[in-house]
């Protein structure tokens, strides 16, 4: 967030005189986090990261799974991938179950959280 510019970061559970002064110190030009954030960017790397978890994805899950990151339908990676629908739908399930989600969005949202995909 800080290579993006921010010029603070104050958590939504910070006492309303935090963020009142979270305001004026930034409007002032100084950076201001939260103890827990300013925390955790002073964590080594190795600590501030969880180790990567192998869902297991098959190559073609995989590749099913970056086309439902761009919000194609079954209907559009069976296509796209040159298989019957009903592939798609199973691949679509397959990786449902691997990811432990129960939809579509949970899978998106978690392919993107963990770099699933390229």
């Amino acid at each position: 967030m800080m290579k993006v510019g921010a010029a603070g970061y104050v958590l939504k559970n910070s006492p309303l005189a935090d963020l009142a002064h979270a305001i004026r110190a930034t409007h002032s030009g100084k950076t201001v986090f939260s103890a827990e954030v300013t925390q955790a960017l002073l964590q080594p790397k190795s600590e501030a990261h969880e180790p990567q978890h192998d869902y297991g994805l098959s190559q073609r899950e995989t590749e099913v799974l970056a086309l439902m990151v761009k919000g194609h339908s079954n209907k559009q990676i069976a296509q796209m991938l040159t298989i019957s629908e009903a592939t798609a739908k199973f691949h679509v399930r397959g990786i449902l179950g691997k990811l432990n989600v129960n939809g579509r969005v949970e899978a998106v949202a978690l392919a993107i959280e963990k770099k699933l995909t390229s």
